[in-house]
């Protein structure tokens, strides 16, 4: 009886199409999970800041004073104010809320992109789409005025909070092969 004894393993040719097939993958699909997410944290910031909007003019109803919702775009950043005695100046006693920054890679940005997201008919004026770049919410629970806001990563992905004088805030995606907001 004749026994042929193999050796077990891989030669090196087959862990090099191995390692190979690794590498594309990894070269397909890293980027692509990069993007994914950015796309997340621009979603989570437009979400956070129309959160933010919400609270604020909540807090004006509930207070009964008027909340300036101020937005400096070039710090990447933004904060509201409570204005109890309604004399339009923040005075001592009256809350300032914590400022808050966009999370890395996202920036406020309009740049290739139409507005206002609800009508969109010719590229926004600025990132920041209401006078003086504060938005002022009422007693009543009312906005001053309408605008939006516009945000961006990296990938050139955008999206866009959108607010009401009826007090209505909405988040927006823009749809780059469409070229509408979703």
């Amino acid at each position: 009886m004749v026994t042929i004894v193999g050796r077990g393993g891989y030669s090196v040719l087959e862990l090099l199409v191995g390692l190979l097939m690794i590498a594309l993958i990894a070269a397909v699909g890293v980027p692509q999970l990069l993007r994914h997410i950015q796309r997340v944290q621009l979603d989570g910031a437009a979400h956070s800041l129309a959160s933010d909007m919400m609270r604020a003019r909540y807090v004006g109803v509930v207070q009964n004073c008027r909340c300036r919702f101020r937005i400096d775009a070039g710090r990447g950043c933004y904060w509201w104010e409570e204005d109890r005695n309604l004399n339009r100046v923040l005075d001592p006693g009256e809350v300032l809320a914590p400022e808050r920054t966009l999370p890395g890679g996202i920036r406020f940005d309009c740049t290739g992109v139409m507005g206002p997201p609800y009508a969109p008919t010719q590229p926004p004026p600025g990132p920041v789409t209401f006078p003086g770049s504060q938005l002022n919410a009422g007693p009543d629970g009312r906005w001053a005025s309408p605008g939006a806001v516009y945000l961006a990563n990296d990938w050139g992905d955008h999206a866009a909070v959108s607010v009401a004088m009826s007090g209505r805030v909405r988040v927006w995606s823009w749809n780059e092969g469409l070229r509408r907001w979703e």
